[in-house]
């Protein structure tokens, strides 16, 4: 993707964004900047939030974005504000911050947007949390795939933690994986789709599996369960599986 001539639509023509596609691409575009609504303080947050003061019908949810190097974008919004086109204060509160702003009094205005901004941020992040595509595009540990780990038994790094393999790839299986026992047309599906091959699992192929001299039965011991007969003992230094291999 051409993250400059994104920059630049974005810039020039902010009222053909959605609000939450413009602060997704803004996040994008700078990536050394603190998340929206995040814990590392307003300064670092790569955009600010304000509304709009006018009673005037929205053309977009964006009414404007002013950015400078080294410094958050500004941007503001038709929607969700105390004052402007749905505020939730009383029309005079929205005439009184137009009638200042036209004496160059911006100071209503700003301590109002210290509102609008926690507001909107708030907003932002509720719609992310159940857009686990968005999560993983930041690089995020997503809820949806966490849980679908562990619906496939697989909810521990640990357990996920194979070579070639990432999280994603294994949430995307965990229908078969969650079932028990596992079915060998389940390991073809996943071995077919995985590789992009044709597979076919032969079943209980059986191998030889050495024990340890702990667990050889020897005369003249007891306690162990491979001293007793009917228990757990075998003649022998190794055992056969018969379902060890498929």
């Amino acid at each position: 993707m051409n993250w400059e001539l994104v920059r630049a639509q974005i810039e020039d023509q902010p009222r053909a964004f959605s609000f939450f596609q413009a602060v997704r691409l803004l996040e994008a575009l700078s990536p050394d900047g603190a998340p929206v609504g995040g814990m590392e303080g307003t300064d670092r947050e790569v955009v600010r939030f304000a509304a709009h003061p006018s009673i005037a019908f929205p053309p977009s949810e964006i009414q404007d974005l002013e950015a400078e190097p080294g410094s958050p974008a500004r941007m503001t919004v038709n929607f969700m504000g105390l004052i402007g086109p749905q505020g939730v204060l009383p029309l005079d509160y929205t005439n009184l911050v137009a009638r200042r702003a036209q004496e160059r009094d911006e100071a209503l205005r700003d301590f109002l947007d210290i509102f609008h901004h926690r507001i909107l941020s708030l907003f932002y992040r509720a719609w992310l949390k159940y857009r686990f595509l968005v999560q993983r595009e930041r690089g995020e540990e997503d809820a949806v795939t966490t849980h679908l780990l562990d619906v496939a038994g697989l909810g521990l790094p640990t357990q996920r933690d194979l070579p070639g393999l990432t999280a994603g790839a294994l949430a995307g299986y965990a229908g078969l994986l969650a079932a028990q026992p596992r079915s060998a047309q389940a390991l073809e599906q996943i071995l077919e789709d995985y590789f992009q091959i044709s597979a076919s699992v032969e079943q209980f192929v059986g191998d030889w599996y050495p024990l340890r001299r702990q667990d050889q039965c020897e005369v003249g011991e007891e306690g162990h369960m491979s001293s007793q007969l009917g228990m757990g003992a075998l003649a022998g230094d190794e055992v056969w599986d018969p379902q060890a291999r498929v």
